[in-house]
């Protein structure tokens, strides 16, 4: 039976909102076994304090959006918190410990509400990459960009977490979108939606301040490929839209801040970044700051804020550095994307060289450019080398590249089809088979994850979300008492795991140890009773003598030491 053009359109449908469920249950079911990671601990705390009085805490390196936007929930469940005291007003950490013990009972409960938050964006931002890729490819890439988005294991980690990378990635990837239609379409609507959401871009992940050159760098690039050069008319009318697109774009990133730090002068801002001091040294100290004041406070903590980590805080292939590594992204790519995605962006690259000269380019280039400009900048120019989430933004981009290689399915080309159809399934079983422990995705190359901790560390595998999965392992053996070094911020007894906090030296008994801390990171862990410790790197080095009994979501290992 051969369906008619109404009919492929409503199969089309019910297969896209397929795929947005499969995003969801997947999201849904995982998230309950997942505890509050290391940087949601204090995000979701630190925007239920703007909503209940305006207050930003004193956290200048993550923009307030993704937090606020997350905290929405909780007004609605009113958790118990006084924030009375001076000093939790004035230090984040501390409060966001205070949040917690505040409520307790229901802490989990709390961050399930507010990670749904993040799984709406996380949808928004599927449905987009949708219609961009049927835009450019047809409705078949369409689709393979939203089964590539809804099974991708990175993407899904983040989706449900109360972080800004999701977030920043969802704008990013709208503000593209927008541009590239205003590029082709030159209509006003687009102006302002590019600079509605280059504003919420800016607003929800510092990275983001790399997306106003790469729009330029854009513009740039594609006014070559204009037959002719514009008229005067049409250029004031180019102009008007651009300065229009800047003006919105400012707008709402100063009312994203409530108007704090609107145009200050630079001398009134404490610089402590070499870059940013250096600026300061050279510009004239009355220049007007076009940008909120926490944001660009915020930009120079994020350039200082590497230097300010304890010693060896970065692991890449089993050695600790204080510095990191250029290639540290390039490494982490290669065993954080699923094989068939490694082969599908040559694939489609080489596709586009045979079937098309270098004018067929000249819409990918939307894709490609920003794809690579991210990349390459947060490699080159930031050094916190603590996770593939950084350069999640480019992930989308990728997805609505590679989708063009759908077409190459057709009964002539069985050999290649056969071959597209075999990577389509790989991907998909490889991501089923690691629910619920997304975060924790490494691909075959690496060994999967169970030899994730000899790549890479902290976000890419090991975030402190697996306190639920271990209080259920121990209940399991009756509830031992525990010698726990845990890499997180949460008390693990709010799970119900009764633990003493583990030793540098040997200990006995059974010991749980994050794998984080048996790499060598240094970092806090908690104490009872709310308190927590510090380990230097390398602190529990001794117990990479023993062999673990279990390996809970390949984050915590239990030992069992006579």
């Amino acid at each position: 039976m051969t369906l008619n053009d109404s009919q492929k359109c409503k199969l089309c449908r019910v297969v896209a909102a397929l795929l947005v469920a499969a995003l969801l249950v997947q999201c849904g079911l995982a998230m309950r076994l997942k505890s509050p990671a290391v940087d949601e601990f204090v995000h979701l705390p630190v925007g239920y304090s703007f909503l209940r009085g305006g207050d930003f805490l004193t956290d200048p390196i993550n923009p307030p959006l993704m937090r606020i936007w997350a905290a929405l929930p909780l007004l609605l469940d009113r958790p118990r918190w006084d924030l009375s005291a001076e000093s939790l007003r004035e230090a984040y950490w501390p409060a966001a410990y205070h949040f917690m013990e505040s409520n307790a009972d229901r802490y989990q409960s709390l961050f399930l509400r507010a990670r749904w938050m993040v799984v709406t964006l996380s949808v928004l931002l599927a449905i987009y990459v949708y219609h961009w890729a049927g835009e450019l490819y047809g409705t078949r890439a369409g689709l393979t960009a939203l089964f590539l988005y809804a099974f991708c294991p990175n993407l899904i980690a983040h989706s449900m977490l109360v972080t800004a990378d999701l977030g920043g990635a969802c704008f990013i990837f709208l503000t593209l979108y927008h541009f590239w239609k205003l590029r082709r379409l030159h209509q006003w609507l687009h102006a302002c939606l590019a600079g509605a959401f280059l504003g919420l871009a800016l607003l929800s992940k510092l990275s983001a301040v790399f997306l106003p050159p790469v729009l330029i760098l854009l513009f740039l690039l594609d006014h070559g490929f204009r037959p002719r050069p514009l008229d005067r008319q049409e250029a004031c009318r180019s102009i008007v839209r651009y300065a229009l697109l800047g003006l919105v774009a400012l707008v709402v990133l100063h009312l994203g801040y409530g108007g704090q730090g609107c145009l200050q002068p630079l001398g009134a801002l404490t610089m402590k970044s070499r870059l940013l001091g250096w600026a300061q040294s050279v510009l004239p100290s009355g220049l007007v700051v076009p940008f909120p004041a926490p944001y660009v406070l915020g930009i120079d903590h994020a350039l200082q804020h590497g230097a300010d980590l304890p010693p060896d805080s970065f692991f890449l292939l089993g050695e600790l550095s204080s510095q990191g590594w250029w290639y540290y992204f390039l490494v982490a790519g290669a065993v954080k994307l699923s094989l068939p995605i490694l082969a599908a962006i040559p694939a489609a690259c080489l596709w586009k060289f045979r079937h098309g000269g270098w004018r067929a380019w000249k819409d990918e280039q939307f894709l490609l450019v920003p794809a690579l400009a991210f990349f390459v900048a947060i490699s080159g120019l930031t050094s916190l080398n603590i996770g593939f989430r950084h350069v999640l933004m480019v992930l989308p981009l990728v997805y609505v590249w590679v989708s063009q290689l759908a077409g190459l399915v057709q009964p002539d080309r069985r050999v290649l089809s056969a071959c597209l159809i075999f990577g389509t399934l790989w991907y998909a079983v490889s991501t089923v088979r690691i629910y619920p422990d997304y975060l924790a995705y490494f691909n075959e190359l690496a060994g999967g994850p169970d030899n994730g901790h000899l790549f890479l560390s902290d976000s890419n595998l090991d975030w402190g979300q697996d306190l639920i999965q271990l209080g259920n392992y121990l209940r399991n053996r009756g509830n031992p008492e525990v010698s726990m070094g845990y890499f997180g911020r949460v008390d693990p007894s709010l799970y119900g795991i009764r633990y003493r906090p583990l030793k540098a030296g040997p200990s006995k008994g059974l010991v749980v140890l994050s794998v984080t801390f048996l790499q060598g990171r240094p970092y806090v862990y908690p104490v009872p009773h709310g308190g927590y410790a510090f380990a230097p790197a390398n602190f529990f080095a001794w117990l990479r003598e023993h062999e673990p009994v279990a390996r809970i979501g390949h984050t915590l290992w239990v030992y069992d030491i006579p």
